[in-house]
């Protein structure tokens, strides 16, 4: 994991503060005899040092995202016992009496004060990560809605299917009509849904219904398209237009004007878990389709966005054909705003 210079000014300042804790502990606590004072103090800066640390790299980087709790409270126990014992021991208490015991309170007292501390330096790093973290998704998230507005209408798109629409009038002007209807659905679903967070699944999927539509009417006996579907929770909630570039690039890479082309569309949700499959056949001659990969690109940036940890792509060829699998866990949609 690559460190950004935010997060190395972070850390930064983060040693800067734990230099200063231990100056500010030798003005406060002035002594004639620093040869036990150093040590016990630099222990207790030790402590504080390693709480924040081990809270901040290994809980929060590691162990949080795999639930390990027990691991972490274990470790930290451990830490705080042998930082407890190693105080006491060097500790500039009287042992006259031969009680060990003497100085574990006050070497208690020590430990809980620096693990406040740590935690306090802890917090303070986590609020200024976030903040800075929120920001960045926010400039992120402006930037991808450019980008969505900017390609959402493929005009090689929009510029076939008004040439199929001249082309069939003149055949059949019941069908053109009924082109015209889907295709002027698809342009307002595209239009009112740039500006939502989220649609349910029954709306993106009539989308890419009305989507493959279009494009089998274009395409003619050149293309054998099909469209399975079972949706077991429509009224899940998805970022708009986020299946559609999947979509689209399938018809791309299977498209051929020496060949017919075979494309298959495969969308399942079951229990919040959705499952996208694309397949198409591998032409012989494929055809250029750099706008389509523009498109995979920006949905791929959402779907780190929005589902950061909890969605997997696979692109492959088996037997034949070019195959994308996308899987989405619905249940862990992230706000960005």
């Amino acid at each position: 994991m690559k460190l950004t210079l935010k997060q190395l000014f972070l850390h930064a300042l983060f040693l800067l503060l734990i230099i200063s804790c231990f100056q500010a502990i030798l003005f406060l606590f002035p002594t004639d005899d620093y040869s036990t004072f150093c040590p016990v103090r630099l222990l207790a800066v030790f402590i504080m040092c390693s709480i924040a640390l081990v809270h901040n790299l290994l809980f929060n980087r590691y162990l949080k995202k795999k639930n390990q709790w027990g691991i972490y409270l274990g470790s930290t126990s451990v830490l705080l016992l042998f930082s407890w014992l190693l105080l006491a021991l060097l500790s500039p208490f009287d042992y006259s009496d031969g009680n060990f015991s003497t100085a574990l309170l006050p070497s208690l007292g020590i430990v809980i004060f620096f693990i406040l501390a740590g935690l306090a330096l802890n917090a303070i790093y986590l609020l200024l990560s976030e903040k800075s973290t929120y920001l960045e998704n926010q400039v992120i998230m402006k930037q991808l809605e450019l980008d969505y507005l900017k390609n959402q209408l493929n005009p090689h798109f929009l510029f076939n299917s008004l040439n199929n629409v001249a082309a069939t009038i003149q055949v059949d002007t019941e069908l053109a009509l009924n082109y015209i209807y889907t295709l002027s659905s698809l342009l307002r679903y595209q239009v009112e849904s740039s500006g939502k967070e989220f649609v349910s699944l029954a709306e993106e999927n009539f989308f890419i219904e009305s989507f493959l539509g279009i494009e089998e009417v274009r395409l003619g006996d050149r293309c054998e398209l099909s469209f399975d579907t079972e949706l077991s929770n429509p009224g899940e909630n998805i970022p708009p237009m986020l299946l559609q570039p999947f979509v689209e690039r399938a018809i791309k890479q299977g498209s051929c004007l020496s060949q017919k082309s075979v494309v298959k569309i495969n969308l399942r949700e079951n229990d919040k878990e959705l499952f996208l499959l694309t397949k198409s056949l591998i032409p012989l001659k494929p055809v250029n389709g750099q706008d389509s990969e523009i498109m995979i690109e920006n949905a791929k940036r959402r779907l780190q966005l929005f589902y950061p940890s909890s969605h997997r792509i696979i692109s492959e060829r088996v037997n034949g054909y070019y195959e994308t699998s996308l899987f989405i866990d619905l249940t862990s949609f992230k706000r960005i705003n």
